[in-house]
């Protein structure tokens, strides 16, 4: 059965889009496949784009398949339980952390194919009890709510 995942908050939408223009990054791994829990069916929402230049792989951490419409999205989609063979800039992980492997989210992270990890607070906290290195931490604030860059 599919969950359904209905995303109201335009402060997260703008939070994932402006992230990636802000850090000025040019790989981008969206950890959970953020667009499709959204419904978002292009690399653009309202008029915060996504430009072609920019290589954005998704990374599956659920046990469903991607629609695919969100194979012309992403350039890549990449399952977790899969190598990460590039290396990225930026990657965002923003919320259903409940759902998702604890171990293969650090693991990822240690692998040291990231350079900059955009998190929400319910994903920071997950991160906080985990051996992962959190010395270099930046605030990052919209109108509503409070995110975390890390970089590594």
């Amino acid at each position: 059965m599919t969950k359904d995942y209905f995303i109201t908050d335009k402060d997260k939408l703008f939070f994932w889009f402006s992230i990636i223009e802000n850090t000025g990054a040019k790989q981008v791994l969206d950890m959970g496949l953020f667009l499709e829990r959204i419904g978002a069916i292009a690399r653009q929402v309202g008029d915060i784009m996504i430009p072609v230049n920019i290589e954005l792989d998704g990374l599956n951490m659920s046990t469903e398949k991607p629609l695919p419409i969100y194979e012309t999205i992403y350039d890549h989609i990449i399952e977790v339980q899969d190598e990460i063979k590039g290396h990225y800039d930026l990657a965002i992980l923003l919320a259903s952390p409940d759902e998702w492997n604890s171990d293969d989210i650090g693991e990822i992270i240690r692998s040291g194919k990231i350079s900059m990890l955009a998190v929400d607070m319910p994903a920071y906290e997950m991160l906080r009890k985990m051996d992962i290195d959190l010395s270099k931490v930046r605030d990052v604030r919209t109108d509503d709510r409070e995110y975390k860059l890390i970089s590594f």
